[in-house]
């Protein structure tokens, strides 16, 4: 093998050592990403006193037999931020994609409650939907932060993560997990790689509710 040849390929094994985890996506879970292509749930060394954008994505929707949802009317989750003494991030402000109502509530600066609603549907494109779109400012990241989804409290579909979609004149609610396995887990790392998602359990479905209407 040339010298050439052998440079080629340890340049290649240092890119992949280096590189950030790839996110999986798994049907009917809920992650947070870096971006709204929804592949990475890291900002590893992002630019201090930088405002950054953390998107809350809805991957493949799909109904009870497995039909794709083309268009979601709703979600319900806690969003928790573990900011540890030493590091700096700051809630600034959320995005929606639709005209919306809140009736959950803020338990602190970034720990926050959604139970929303949607004027409009919201269409899956590319079988994905952002239902949120945060902003924070991140000021130190020295211990890393990381950031949680949680059920509801309480939650409308028992230990789960909900979104509401529309057939004819009703909305269902379908109970989801996050993009991890566990609630335990973090969604989401500043200052820190993240490792990928395992394989999640399957998920289960709730009734007719009238409460995103």
């Amino acid at each position: 093998m040339n010298h050439d040849r052998r440079y080629c390929i340890l340049s290649a094994l240092v890119f992949l050592l280096l590189a950030p985890p790839v996110r999986a996506q798994y049907s009917n879970t809920i992650g947070l990403y870096s971006s709204a292509s929804a592949t990475s749930s890291e900002l590893f060394s992002p630019p201090l006193g930088s405002l950054q954008n953390i998107y809350f994505i809805l991957s493949d929707p799909r109904a009870p037999g497995g039909a794709p949802i083309g268009a979601i009317q709703g979600f319900e989750f806690r969003v928790r931020a573990e900011v540890p003494t030493g590091a700096v991030m700051y809630y600034m402000s959320e995005t929606m994609p639709a005209p919306y109502i809140n009736i959950g509530q803020p338990y602190g600066q970034a720990d926050r409650s959604y139970v929303v609603g949607f004027a409009n549907p919201v269409p899956t494109v590319n079988r994905l939907v952002t239902l949120m779109t945060w902003q924070v400012l991140i000021l130190d990241v020295t211990p890393p932060i990381y950031l949680y989804l949680e059920p509801g409290t309480p939650a409308s579909v028992p230990s789960m993560l909900a979104f509401a979609y529309p057939v004819g004149d009703d909305l269902l609610l379908a109970g989801v997990t996050g993009a991890q396995p566990l609630f335990s887990l973090p969604e989401f790392a500043i200052g820190a790689h993240l490792a990928p998602p395992v394989a999640i359990e399957t998920t289960s479905f709730g009734g007719v509710k009238s409460l995103f209407r």
